[in-house]
């Protein structure tokens, strides 16, 4: 079974409006492990979607680099503060 998820879009120009990610990060299935790496000048805009997706039971975190991203991804459960 996958559970962990490395979604790189760190080539992404066009970000959608604060409602879409709002929308976005409601709709992400849960149960899943997300780590998305994005562009550094979208880092906070991305953060929101993180909140977003956390608040509403899924884990989910921001990162620049890749090599953290899976870091992140391949570590221990406790790693990975979320819903219970």
């Amino acid at each position: 079974n996958c559970f962990d998820l490395l979604v790189d879009i760190s080539r992404q120009t066009v970000l959608p409006d604060t409602l879409g990610l709002y929308k976005f990060g409601m709709i992400l299935p849960r149960n899943l492990h997300y780590a998305l790496v994005c562009p550094f000048e979208m880092v906070s805009e991305h953060r929101f979607l993180e909140t977003v997706s956390v608040n509403h039971g899924n884990l989910v975190s921001i990162f620049r680099d890749e090599r953290d991203a899976l870091a992140w991804l391949k570590g221990p459960p406790e790693s990975h503060p979320g819903p219970d």
